[in-house]
């Protein structure tokens, strides 16, 4: 999942709160490299499903709002997110459906 925001700020301070706190348990984890996205990863729908919850709770408990949020899986062999359209010339792999958008339809 991608978790866009308007400012660095609001993303720096959504990731610390949320991968120091340890609030998304072990199996799921955020990456933030200083810019305006978060990148959220885990290893199944449920987890994911969890942890979009998380993340829209503690956005909500700091007062920020994401401008936009995407699910998809990163697919290697293509370099590209499932909810990208291929390169000219590549073929499409497979998608993962949107399984946490209902979690996020306020934002």
């Amino acid at each position: 999942m991608i978790v866009d925001f308007d400012d660095k700020a609001s993303a720096a301070a959504l990731a610390e709160r949320v991968e120091f706190a340890g609030k998304l348990g072990s199996d799921a984890s955020v990456s933030f490299s200083g810019g305006k996205q978060l990148f959220f990863y885990g290893p199944t729908a449920e987890a994911l499903r969890r942890g979009a919850a998380t993340l829209r709770s503690e956005a909500d408990a700091l007062g920020v709002t994401p401008a936009n949020v995407r699910v998809g899986e990163w697919m290697p062999d293509e370099s590209r997110w499932s909810d990208e359209a291929p390169r000219q010339g590549e073929r499409t792999a497979g998608v993962v459906t949107g399984i946490v958008g209902e979690l996020f339809d306020r934002f």
